[in-house]
């Protein structure tokens, strides 16, 4: 969970300082970032300690986690189809 709050806030910060990365399809990424940044931040930690002591009480923080998860797994396939049409078909794209 570390590791993956410290890469994605390393990608957020690249976008920051370098401007010209800032098009149309690479905010799809900074989006995912935010999302990974969702589900390490506030579900990992959670699922943790309900490993450690067997009880879950958090039901708003598994909602969460679910929300940052699914919007990750949208984002991934919004890539992919953007990945397909610009090399696959890029009179449509």
């Amino acid at each position: 969970g570390v590791i993956s709050i410290f890469s994605n806030i390393v990608v957020l910060g690249i976008f920051v300082k370098y401007k010209e990365l800032r098009t149309a399809t690479n905010a799809i990424i900074i989006n995912l970032a935010f999302t990974d940044i969702g589900v390490s931040g506030i579900g990992y930690p959670i699922f943790l300690r309900k490993d450690l002591t067997c009880l879950f009480e958090f039901q708003i923080y598994a909602a969460l986690n679910i929300f940052f998860g699914m919007a990750s797994i949208g984002l991934l396939t919004v890539v992919a189809v953007d990945r397909y049409l610009t090399i696959c078909r890029p009179d449509i794209g």
